[in-house]
């Protein structure tokens, strides 16, 4: 999801070109979900605030995603 970041986050340190849209990432994590794989972890590099909230904002947002669709995970596989 490097490409995601970049798009929404231009200034990071190893620019990559290309990528998910936010919600074609979020819709792939819920597609995995949906075919009854469990999510046991998950990794969000290189987010962390810039000079403004916008870095911050766009990180925290698809920590959330990630973090209820792993719940939903394991729900489905308990």
């Amino acid at each position: 999801m490097t490409g995601l970041i970049q798009k929404l986050c231009p200034p990071r340190v190893h620019p990559v070109p290309g990528g998910l849209e936010f919600t074609q990432a979020t819709y792939l994590i819920s597609e995995v979900v949906k075919s009854g794989r469990k999510i046991i972890g998950f990794d969000l590099c290189e987010v962390a605030p810039g000079a403004g909230e916008w870095d911050a904002n766009v990180g925290a947002r698809m920590l959330w995603e990630l973090s209820q669709w792993t719940i939903e995970s394991q729900k489905q596989n308990s």
